[in-house]
């Protein structure tokens, strides 16, 4: 895996519930990237390579910023958006969705965050975040 240089994010220390709801719905078998991030409004991932043809997104973010949601966007290495979530609530709750026959397996992904407000507008920072995929 390399890092996108889309953005500059700063690591976040997280509980470690929230590690473990992270690591149990990445499974050990499947390909994909996991990231986290502190405070930011956007963050671009690190490349993971697809498994199957099939693609789960996931993320969550924290409250107490003014991000009110989130959406994650699954997006090719040559910069081709693939697929994006719908929006979730910013209240810390890793949320997940599944795309059937998305990927091409053995080409390279990334994700991206967004915050969003209330409206769905994109640009608001949460605390803390963090998405991925397996695939």
């Amino acid at each position: 895996m390399r890092f996108h240089g889309r953005t500059a994010s700063a690591a976040v220390v997280i509980s470690g519930a929230l590690l473990g709801a992270l690591a149990s719905a990445a499974p050990a078998q499947a390909s994909g990237a996991w990231n986290e991030w502190g405070l930011g409004s956007y963050h671009a991932g690190l490349d993971g390579t697809a498994g199957s043809s099939d693609v789960t997104l996931g993320g969550f973010a924290c409250g107490g910023w003014s991000a009110r949601l989130f959406y994650v966007q699954l997006v090719r290495s040559d910069g081709t958006k693939i697929r994006s979530t719908k929006s979730w609530a910013a209240d810390g709750t890793y949320q997940y969705q599944t795309f059937y026959g998305a990927t091409s397996p053995g080409t390279t992904y990334y994700v991206r965050w967004y915050g969003q407000d209330s409206n769905e507008n994109n640009g608001f920072p949460a605390k803390c975040s963090g998405a991925g995929f397996d695939s």
